[in-house]
């Protein structure tokens, strides 16, 4: 793909379609021009001369469609080693070029919102800076590697966006805010960068940086950054510290790829909007009840979204999620058995053998609150999905919402 889609899919409030072209655009231009598919055998061979050290049977391998990921054609067990990446491979927060003030200035322009992404801007401010080095940088070949056209949030069009806007409503806006802070903080440093590259930049940071420990340096490690997301088939462990970046193995495979989970899996649409592809295998998903004013409910753990979840596999929803829609049901009827769960849950929380009696005398409206919640899950992807028959650039959205309909028509008919 040639950087002609950066005009083609800037949206009108996340990037201006015209403007100046500054030096850094020509180099990105440069050094993206022509890839229409990563190379992987090239990449493999900087990798090598840089002194990556990639394990016995590991390889970077391209997936077909534009993708690439690791893989081994080995049997390996736990604690194999994988790969190690030198640190002066590593495009980190703490090797900064910028003065002093300028950190200021960028800390300024995040705001006090989004200072917290000071580390994720001086890694996009790392990568300007490589890219306007074109042919010159040591990181050529996997700049060349890297995705030239993302289906992230910011990406996507007018008609996508404002479905996502139903779907993932706190992660679009989250997102939005992350961007006009990057795009403040640039303005901020006077960085001479056309906004459509800073917007590739900025994707490059959020689908492929890390924070190292103690979480205050935010890092991209060529090859690591590969490693792709599966939400159940996690195989890997990665470290980072001065001594560079490692994965070793976490559970016995043979001749498959290598996974990492990306984190807070419990929200699929959460890796529509920052990562821009559809978890296919979510598992524990959220139940994200409305406590309305209640001041209790986040006391006991009913906001707690590693905990109140359903397994879309066994269709089974954790002792938490019983809990709090019980609590749920009782508050919205002003029951005085809320006030007894309340503090039995406070003093006991692990203790559920006296609440069998009160989930069975409560079944039936637990039950109907959930098959109610179920309906309403249902009712969004129907009408996103009815919204999506036009306008869509590809099948992800679609996709996406097909496949979480489908789990949950398959709970309802199991409710009933």
């Amino acid at each position: 793909l040639q950087w002609t889609f950066l005009l083609q899919f800037a949206t009108p409030f996340t990037a201006p379609r015209n403007g100046v072209r500054s030096p850094v655009v020509k180099s990105l231009r440069m050094v993206q021009s022509g890839h229409t598919m990563r190379d992987v055998g090239a990449l493999q061979e900087w990798a090598t001369k840089q002194g990556i050290t990639l394990g016995d049977g590991i390889s970077i391998l391209d997936n077909g469609y534009g993708d690439c990921g690791i893989h081994t054609n080995k049997a390996l067990r736990p604690g194999d080693f994988l790969f190690h990446i030198p640190p002066s491979l590593l495009i980190s927060s703490k090797k900064t070029t910028l003065t002093g003030s300028d950190i200021r200035a960028c800390q300024t322009g995040l705001g006090p919102d989004m200072e917290q992404y000071l580390p994720e801007f001086l890694v996009m401010i790392a990568l300007i800076q490589e890219i306007s080095r074109g042919s010159d940088s040591l990181w050529l070949p996997w700049l060349q590697s890297l995705p030239s056209y993302f289906r992230t949030g910011l990406w996507m069009n007018d008609k996508e966006r404002m479905i996502l806007y139903q779907l993932a409503p706190k992660f679009m806006q989250h997102q939005q805010y992350q961007w006009e802070a990057f795009m403040r903080a640039s303005q901020a440093l006077r960085l001479d960068c056309d906004p459509q590259t800073l917007l590739w930049a900025f994707t490059i940071v959020f689908t492929r940086s890390w924070r190292a420990p103690p979480g205050n340096e935010a890092v991209i490690a060529p090859i690591g950054d590969m490693v792709n997301h599966h939400s159940s088939r996690t195989n890997v462990d990665v470290s980072v510290d001065k001594n560079g970046c490692g994965m070793v193995l976490t559970r016995p495979i043979e001749n498959c790829e290598l996974f990492l989970d990306y984190g807070i899996t419990q929200f699929p649409e959460r890796f529509l909007v920052i990562y821009g592809f559809l978890d296919p295998n979510p598992s524990d998903v959220a139940l994200d009840i409305d406590y309305g004013n209640d001041s209790h409910a986040s006391a006991l753990g009913f906001n707690d979204f590693t905990q109140m979840t359903i397994n879309f596999e066994s269709m089974e929803l954790s002792k938490k999620s019983w809990n709090g829609i019980l609590y749920k049901v009782l508050l919205d009827q002003g029951r005085q058995e809320v006030h007894w769960l309340r503090g039995f849950l406070t003093k006991n929380p692990d203790d559920q053998s006296p609440l069998s009696d009160l989930h069975t005398q409560w079944g039936d409206e637990t039950r109907g609150f959930l098959a109610a919640y179920a309906r309403e899950k249902v009712a969004l992807y129907e009408s996103c999905l009815f919204e999506a028959q036009h306008d869509m650039i590809d099948n992800l959205i679609p996709s996406y919402c097909h496949l979480h309909r489908d789990h949950w028509m398959r709970l309802l008919e199991m409710l009933h």
